[in-house]
């Protein structure tokens, strides 16, 4: 009987397929605040066509949703509704977010499908980023005069903001002063050319006054850096400065001298003015004015540099560059007895920052005895001559060497300004 030799039995193996899910960034060291972009594959590997497909990714905390483009379905609230997926079909979804945290973020997508996925182990992709943090730090700066003068002091003022969105570490602002200005202190840690300001929060500012003395003349431009440990993306607000200009400066000094202090009335006083300019500029339109006094009348002058008006006894210089000097010599007769006093005063239209040593003054002793000096005589013989009046039992040849030894140690009797 061979009806039962054979027997079968039926099986029922329902749809099977392998959905595979692949997660990339475009970007695995983004900058805080910067645009990620997520690009997610969704493939069907079989062996049977896939239904109601979707895909989870739920942003973790610190992506902020920016928008997404897909191949197929629709991207809504963490969910890729995907839906039908043929054998060896292939789609994709591309999620653009905002790095909103820093360190290191995981982004995980996972998909399912209506049928028995057989191979699970690609069903779940990860990929992480590590955000970077930045900070946008500023730096403004002023001055207290933009117009100082040549030796005024001034006050430079830097201000530091960090304008965020981070902490700003490390912060470091470089400020080299220019020559012509000569640091004399500040309100900070300040040191060779360098301000450390250490950390500062979101929001916060520091500021720093140097104070400086102005050392030259013409146009000073001061300008400052910062920087800090975050990257900044914003540099046009890292570099700050600030001009001051000063004016030309020189120092005029005058000195007077006579020939000597004891005079008789008729005698003629020589009187030598000079004028130095000690810089560091150069002088214009100097003018010396020099008063004569009542008892004393002009005879004649001579001068090295510009024109003495013998009306107004006024000594006029067109210009004299630094370290120049220039000489009037004076020649008058005295009228008259007393004690004279003569002043003479320098000025200049360019700034003087010294004016102690813009006047100066000589006194001589005019008495009643009348010279028989002649006009010119040179009374820097006077001493000796004074010693050679022998005394009626004196020894002559001991009277003359006495003059001589007198002469060397003793000097001439000249007179010097007070």
């Amino acid at each position: 009987n061979e009806s039962n030799n054979k027997d079968n039995e039926s099986i029922n193996v329902p749809l099977a397929v392998d959905m595979q899910a692949t997660i990339k960034t475009n970007n695995t060291t983004p900058m805080f605040g910067e645009n990620v972009k997520w690009m997610i594959s969704v493939k069907n590997n079989g062996p049977d066509d896939a239904t109601g497909v979707s895909l989870d990714d739920i942003l973790p905390e610190g992506l902020i949703f920016d928008g997404y483009k897909s191949s197929r379905g629709i991207y809504d609230n963490g969910v890729w509704t995907i839906g039908s997926l043929n054998v060896g079909d292939v789609v994709y979804l591309n999620i653009t977010t905002i790095s909103d945290k820093l360190g290191e973020i995981i982004n995980d997508v996972e998909v399912t499908s209506r049928e028995y996925d057989w191979n699970m182990k690609n069903n779940y992709a990860e990929d992480m980023i590590d955000v970077r943090p930045i900070a946008d730090v500023a730096i403004e700066k002023f001055v207290d005069n933009n117009y100082p003068k040549f030796g005024d002091v001034v006050r430079w003022t830097l201000i530091v903001s960090n304008n965020g969105p981070n902490v700003a570490h490390n912060v470091v602002v470089r400020d080299v002063l220019p020559s012509g200005l000569k640091f004399i202190r500040s309100n900070g840690d300040y040191s060779n050319n360098i301000w450390k300001i250490g950390s500062l929060n979101v929001g916060e500012s520091k500021s720093l006054v140097i104070v400086c003395k102005v050392t030259s003349t013409g146009d000073l431009n001061n300008a400052a850096d910062v920087w800090a440990y975050e990257l900044d993306l914003d540099k046009s607000n890292n570099h700050a400065s600030e001009s001051i200009h000063v004016a030309p400066a020189s120092d005029l000094s005058i000195t007077k001298i006579a020939s000597k202090y004891h005079y008789r009335v008729g005698d003629v006083i020589e009187y030598v003015i000079e004028v130095v300019n000690n810089g560091p500029d150069t002088a214009r339109n100097i003018k010396v004015s020099e008063i004569l006094d009542d008892l004393l009348k002009l005879k004649s002058f001579k001068a090295t540099k510009g024109k003495f008006n013998t009306h107004s006894n006024m000594w006029t210089i067109k210009s004299l560059g630094y370290g120049e000097s220039a000489k009037l010599i004076i020649r008058v007769v005295a009228t008259g007895t007393g004690i004279i006093k003569n002043t003479v005063k320098v000025t200049s239209d360019t700034f003087d920052y010294d004016k102690s040593n813009n006047k100066d003054y000589v006194i001589v002793n005019v008495t009643e005895e009348p010279s028989n000096e002649p006009d010119g005589y040179d009374s820097s013989n006077e001493g000796l001559q004074s010693v050679l009046e022998m005394h009626p039992t004196a020894n002559p040849i001991l009277m003359l060497m006495f003059a001589i030894f007198s002469l060397a140690f003793l000097g001439n009797d000249i007179s010097k300004k007070n």
